[in-house]
């Protein structure tokens, strides 16, 4: 582990030869842009049609086993 370490220490110190006095600081490698699109209200899917899929229901809601 020690020449690991050894080895990412030289590393940095190559890094820090560099002249970084032009290159603004970033989070990303690349430019990340927002991928949200705006909130549509649609209409949802009946509550009957919704739970005549389901394998059991009692007629308002999913039932599923209990998960402890």
């Amino acid at each position: 582990m020690t020449a690991q370490l050894d080895t990412i220490l030289s590393y940095v110190e190559k890094l820090e030869e560099l002249d970084t006095r032009d290159v603004s600081p970033t989070t990303h490698a690349f430019s990340v842009c927002n991928a949200f699109r705006e909130d549509e209200v649609h209409s949802s899917l009946p509550t009957d049609e919704a739970l005549s899929c389901s394998a059991r229901h009692n007629g308002a809601m999913f039932q599923v086993p209990r998960i402890i």
